[in-house]
């Protein structure tokens, strides 16, 4: 799937429209990525097995969208900060990575 149809799949999740980048703008989609993707480590556990077999202990965004909209799935703090930088990026805000002890990340968005 290109990545504009996963932006408006994950817009239209967070029931969010596209808009030009504004402080209201990212302020919205905050309050509805909080609000609407769960926080759960279900699919930590997925990923930590296929992680032991593959290396790769991260889902696609297609799989993370795919999860967050079809299956009521999120993650911990880690897949959703991948995830909602994903999205930001895509959306054109300048949006950094933060490592937090102990092992937590979160994001920046200047």
């Amino acid at each position: 799937m290109s990545s504009e149809k996963l932006v408006n799949e994950f817009l239209s999740f967070l029931g969010a429209t596209k808009q030009p980048n504004s402080l209201k703008f990212l302020n919205e989609l905050i309050k509805a990525h909080q609000e609407k993707v769960k926080w759960e480590t279900l699919s930590k556990i997925i990923d930590w097995e296929k992680g032991n077999e593959t290396g790769d202990y991260f889902p696609s965004i297609e799989t993370y969208i795919n999860r967050i909209t079809t299956k009521g799935l999120g993650g911990t703090c880690w897949t959703h900060s991948i995830g909602f930088h994903w999205l930001l990026s895509n959306l054109g805000f300048d949006v950094h990575y933060m490592y937090m002890d102990p092992g937590h990340l979160c994001l920046r968005v200047n």
